[in-house]
């Protein structure tokens, strides 16, 4: 589980998007669960960022799924993007850990 906090934007989505794909294949983790609960808010460069995960993940036979409550900062720019029919999303971590068989 990855839990990124404070702007996920231009000059901060570096380190998730290392993170995640250094799971994915360096560590051979097929499942990430990225807890949203602490984003404060994100750009298109953190958007990107999340797809381009999801692209590796999936290519990987893979899936990044998200948890948590998003805040409004984010949570619209998301939904705006159409990625909230892209990205299965649990409302607490517990739930996801749970029904994404962590």
């Amino acid at each position: 589980m990855l839990r990124p906090s404070g702007a996920l934007t231009i000059d901060t989505h570096g380190g998730l998007k290392k993170a995640a794909r250094d799971a994915i294949l360096y560590d051979r983790r097929r499942k990430i669960l990225l807890d949203v609960g602490g984003i404060s808010r994100i750009d298109s460069a953190g958007i990107g960022s999340l797809v381009t995960l999801l692209n590796i993940a999936r290519s990987n036979d893979g899936d990044v799924r998200l948890a948590g409550d998003f805040a409004p900062a984010v949570e619209e720019p998301f939904n705006l993007c159409g990625l909230s029919r892209v990205f299965a999303k649990y409302p607490d971590v517990k739930t996801g850990v749970e029904q994404f068989d962590l």
